[in-house]
């Protein structure tokens, strides 16, 4: 169901966040590309997201893995997104850009978790392969 208490049925036209289960197909479609030799997991995020090159040494294999130590990009947009827009992948290099939220630690410091890495990997996966990515 779109929305339980009318009962709204899901349609094509439905829009939610998909969020933790596009996760491994995210994955997938780097290691596809790295395979095709159109990306390597040790090239700089800022590769392919220049706009985010003031973040330095972060890597595709820091996103992968949850230790680049970005922050989480829900928060940036609580505080600055108009709630009334739909947001896609470019929207958060932006704000981001804007902002400049501080990284959390360094890469490859610790884990930690996160949606900002993997959403960021989904446009690098379109840069890369020069399509756009959209996991269903």
């Amino acid at each position: 169901m779109a929305n339980e208490a009318t009962q709204q049925k899901l349609n094509t036209q439905t829009v939610f966040e998909l969020a933790s289960v596009s996760k491994q197909f995210t994955a997938m479609g780097i290691v596809l590309l790295a395979k095709q030799g159109k990306l390597n997991y040790d090239d700089k995020m800022s590769k392919y997201i220049p706009e985010l090159s003031f973040y330095g040494d972060i890597t595709i294999r820091h996103l992968l893995h949850h230790t680049a130590g970005l922050p989480d990009y829900m928060a940036l947009f609580e505080q600055h997104w108009d709630k009334t827009k739909f947001a896609v992948n470019q929207d958060i290099v932006n704000l981001m850009a804007t902002h400049q939220p501080a990284v959390l630690f360094q890469p490859n410091e610790k884990y930690e978790y996160s949606n900002t890495g993997y959403a960021l990997l989904g446009l690098i996966i379109e840069k890369a392969s020069k399509n756009p990515f959209l996991p269903i």
